[in-house]
């Protein structure tokens, strides 16, 4: 009697039913598309054909010379932003320091 006691503990052991396991976590890295660019250099006020027809020659020569300078400046900026947007990102590995092993 004792035995069979035992026996039938035994075979209630191996037929226990299997827990559902929780779901696991999976992190999955995919690169976004994100705009470079977050905001435009203000675009300055260029001096018009109608505002240069009545100027002196002296006034003439001394806007356009501004209005050089006012062109230079805001193409520097545009030209900043596009090559920052061009540019090709670093591998984030490299950014913190890590060393490529390389065969010599």
């Amino acid at each position: 009697m004792k035995y069979l006691l035992v026996i039938i503990f035994l075979t209630g052991c191996g037929v226990l039913e299997q827990r559902p396991q929780p779901p696991s976590t999976v992190e999955v890295r995919v690169p976004i598309a994100v705009p470079c660019i977050d905001s435009l250099p203000i675009r300055p006020d260029f001096i018009t054909d109608a505002q240069l027809k009545v100027l002196n020659d002296y006034q003439f020569v001394t806007a356009l010379h501004v209005d050089r300078m006012q062109r230079d400046i805001y193409e520097s900026k545009l030209e900043a932003l596009l090559t920052a947007c061009t540019t090709e990102p670093t591998n984030l590995g490299e950014q913190h320091g890590s060393t490529k092993e390389t065969s010599n």
